[in-house]
Order: structure tokens, then sequence, then C-alpha cells
């Protein structure tokens, strides 16, 4: 298991494939995590796999990234087959996660 959590991954990486730096990249997840009422210290790889999927596609676009939705992709076959630390989130699981975001 990877001491890494699932948002430093998920930050780290569009930092790394974007244009966005630190706090911008941290943000533009945070701001994908607060709309599907997850915070970054609690979500799970399930949680992050929908909003990855569903939300930060749109955040990217946002910010006129090009090559967000292969971003994403990548990002979503990543968070299906790595170990990340551990959280404490019961609300985070992905049908929680659905049933907020109304799909």
């Amino acid at each position: 298991m990877s001491n890494v959590g699932v948002f430093e991954y998920v930050c780290a990486e569009i930092e790394r494939s974007t244009p966005l730096e630190g706090p911008v990249a941290r943000g533009t997840v945070r701001l994908a995590l607060k709309e599907a009422g997850l915070n970054p210290e609690s979500v799970d790889p399930a949680g992050m796999e929908v909003v990855v999927d569903k939300i930060l596609p749109i955040e990217l676009a946002s910010h006129r990234i090009e090559g967000a939705d292969e971003l994403c992709e990548r990002l979503l076959r990543t968070l299906a087959t790595r170990q990340f630390a551990q959280t404490h989130d019961r609300a985070g699981d992905a049908a929680s996660v659905l049933d907020r975001l109304g799909r």
C-alpha cells in the first residue's frame, strides 16, 4: 500500500500532467470534491473515482486544460488498481457520492 493518500495522488498527477501549479491544482480538486460533498482529508479511492469521472473533467475544462478527458481516464485506471493510504470516511463510498450527486 502506498503512503500517499488518494487526494495527494490526484493533485500530484494534475500538477505533473497540466500547466496547473500546486495551489491551483489542489484547489481544482478541492472544488470537485466539494461539489460531491466530500473532503480531501477523508475521501476514499471509490469516492475519488466518481469525482474524477463525473466532476473533475468539467473543472479541468474550466481551466482550459487540453486533454482533460484523457487525463481523467488515466487517473480512473490508476485509482481502480492502486492501493492508497487509508482514510476513515464512511460517507465517501461510491454509492453515497452518486446519491448526493443525484445520479
